[in-house]
């Protein structure tokens, strides 16, 4: 697939999924960016550039740290950025502002920014090193630099059960994108085919229990999985609805459906 029909094919699916991508079930995305703040160490007087903002989980946390300093969120979605302003606008976050750009493409000074972060975006681009090497030539020497993923097994079993009841309708790519980025090997590999540094990796268990296979429904509907079943036709997708809702409620227990998360940030001080 040529990268430019993959990129629109992703900001349709993130644009369609952008009003549910802030639900409870997906609280996963909140508690990392948490994490990645964190990580950062964060000063207060920063200028930071947080790429794949999303619905605006890391550059509303991080802004939320500063003091004196500023957050700029950059996406290609749309609907992503009106939630993430809308957002900013409902928790009186002012010092963040968010701008629609190709990563790939960045219309931004060079050596501009103290910090660049990206919550949970990397793995959906085709060659992760060269997005990664064209995104520090934004950051300042010394600045710091940090990225979060999901660890392979993150979803498992819920999103095993997910693919192997896909497969029945023969969707293509099966493959979650996060696998792609799911194993330190994986990234410290990324970041030194990018010509950086080796990162520090720290890992996070933010596992917790969903309500019901319901919640799980809204986990696939309202991020990256969205892309594999809007595959399906209506009638295979109201088929394959009540399939899987059916495996997963066999995954209930008292406290509910338990949905593995493991996070990894991956930070450092770059020098070029």
């Amino acid at each position: 697939m040529e990268n430019a029909v993959r990129k629109q094919l992703i900001q349709r699916s993130f644009n369609a999924i952008s009003q549910g991508y802030d639900l409870p079930a997906l609280r996963f995305f909140s508690d990392g960016a948490v994490c990645l703040a964190m990580d950062l160490e964060i000063k207060g007087d920063e200028q930071v550039l947080d790429l794949a903002t999303g619905t605006g989980a890391v550059a509303v946390e991080i802004a939320s740290r500063l003091k004196t300093g500023g957050v700029l969120g950059v996406d290609f979605s749309k609907g992503m950025l009106r939630r993430a302003e809308e957002k900013a606008r409902d928790l009186g976050i002012k010092n963040v502002n968010f701008q629609q750009q190709d990563i790939d493409q960045l219309n931004l000074p060079e050596q501009a920014f103290d910090v660049i972060s990206m919550g949970f975006g990397l793995f959906f681009f085709p060659d992760m090193s060269a997005t990664l090497k064209k995104a520090i030539r934004h950051l300042k020497p010394s600045g710091r630099l940090g990225l979060s993923a999901f660890s392979t097994d993150t979803f498992s079993p819920l999103v095993d059960i997910f693919q192997n009841d896909l497969q029945t309708f023969n969707i293509s790519g099966l493959e979650p994108s996060w696998k792609r980025l799911g194993e330190e090997g994986t990234i410290l590999k990324v970041f030194r085919d990018a010509g950086i540094s080796e990162p520090t990796i720290n890992h996070y268990d933010c596992s917790f229990f969903l309500n019901s296979e319901l919640d799980w429904w809204q986990v696939v509907w309202n991020s990256g999985l969205r892309g594999l079943v809007d595959q399906l036709e209506a009638s295979q997708l109201s088929q394959f609805k009540k399939t899987h809702l059916a495996n997963i409620a066999k995954r209930q227990q008292e406290q509910g459906v338990q949905l593995k998360v493991n996070i990894m940030t991956c930070c450092l001080s770059y020098q070029p």
